[in-house]
């Protein structure tokens, strides 16, 4: 009787111990990156051509870019290809293709996949639909001529060194839907003098911004809690940095060789803390103090970033206390608004002579 019950425990165990092994080989072959291969093993069977654009078939029914062999300086990539969406572009699809100098992406396009465009080193401009809502590590890295990029709206990720050595790139919108930046996402954008960074990011990565060269005002948002290492290292131009109290962390070397610089922040925040133990210049920001009306960051002069920073204020993408709102409330309606943005700005500019900011 026990040696039939032993028996019956062997028999129990070792069909117990071999669907848990085949359980386990199915979980290691259902992967993301497997699922995709099967996908595209398993396509049209050939690859298909239409003006030097090869694509596949893929089992969901979609249109996948590979490749491309053609010789076009202008590349326009249709919303469909055999009445089907054009929903991907594969890594590498367009890497080295140094003879593109614009593209236009199709409407239906999901994301843009690590190195897509790498080293597209004649590429200048390209359009990006609204259905994107990621762009991959390295995808335009080395697109030394790339003067111009519109993200779109509903973009979320941007992948790790997107748009390093771009050199050529002068102002970039983040829009605030982006909760991710990468490392290294736009290093040395040597052209790049502005950049409006998304009231969604979390951290600044590290060598986000390093060696651009040109940049000279930077506002982080008030999401950030975190500023990493050398974020910002090598931005010899870089004047102002407004940093807001709820940054908690500021890492090594983050503003190395920024010689300019002057730090902006609340009074005892790791700002002030950070850039008195760097011997960097601080200021408390936003401050009355200088008096002038108008004059919102402090600096004792009205300018555009005056103009900025109510502007962002009057879309919740700044905080104001009651001493700074009167500062900004240069048309005297009680409250800090688009108006007074406008007002500010046109002042800076000399287009008319408002008075009221000087009382």
């Amino acid at each position: 009787m026990k040696k039939k019950f032993l028996s019956v425990c062997l028999s129990a165990a070792m069909i117990m111990s071999c669907t848990s092994a085949a359980l386990s080989a199915s979980a290691v072959e259902v992967t993301a990156e497997t699922t995709q291969a099967a996908i595209d093993d398993e396509a049209s069977g050939t690859n298909h051509n239409y003006n030097g654009i090869i694509y596949r078939i893929t089992l969901k029914g979609e249109i996948n870019i590979v490749g491309y062999t053609g010789d076009s300086p202008s590349l326009s990539i249709p919303d469909q290809l055999e009445n089907r969406p054009v929903t991907s572009i594969s890594s590498s699809a367009f890497r080295n293709q140094t003879g593109i100098r614009s593209i236009s992406l199709p409407y239906g396009l999901r994301e843009i996949s690590i190195r897509a465009f790498e080293n597209c080193s004649s590429l200048e401009n390209v359009i990006i639909p609204e259905s994107v809502t990621s762009i991959g590590s390295y995808a335009f890295k080395d697109c030394s001529s790339l003067k111009a990029v519109t993200l779109p709206k509903n973009l979320t990720k941007i992948g790790w060194s997107a748009f390093e050595n771009c050199y050529d790139l002068e102002s970039v919108t983040i829009p605030d839907e982006v909760t991710s930046i990468g490392r290294e996402a736009f290093k040395s954008c040597t052209a790049l003098k502005d950049v409006t960074l998304p009231n969604g990011i979390a951290a600044i990565s590290a060598e986000t911004f390093q060696d651009c060269v040109n940049l000279e005002t930077v506002i982080i948002p008030n999401s950030v809690s975190g500023i990493n290492s050398q974020a910002f290292k090598g931005c010899i131009r870089l004047k102002s940095i407004y940093i807001p109290a709820r940054v908690k962390y500021i890492g090594a070397n983050v503003f190395d060789g920024c010689e300019r610089l002057t730090v902006y922040g609340k009074k005892y925040s790791t700002a002030e803390i950070y850039a008195v133990g760097k011997e960097i210049p601080f200021r408390t920001y936003p401050s009355a103090a200088s008096g002038v009306k108008g004059d919102v960051d402090g600096d004792g002069i009205i300018t555009s970033n005056d103009a900025l920073l109510v502007l962002r204020y009057s879309v919740q993408l700044e905080e104001f206390d009651e001493d700074i709102v009167e500062q900004a409330d240069v048309n005297g309606d009680g409250k800090a608004d688009s108006s007074d943005s406008l007002s500010i700005l046109r002042y800076s500019v000399g287009l008319r002579d408002f008075s009221v900011l000087e009382r």
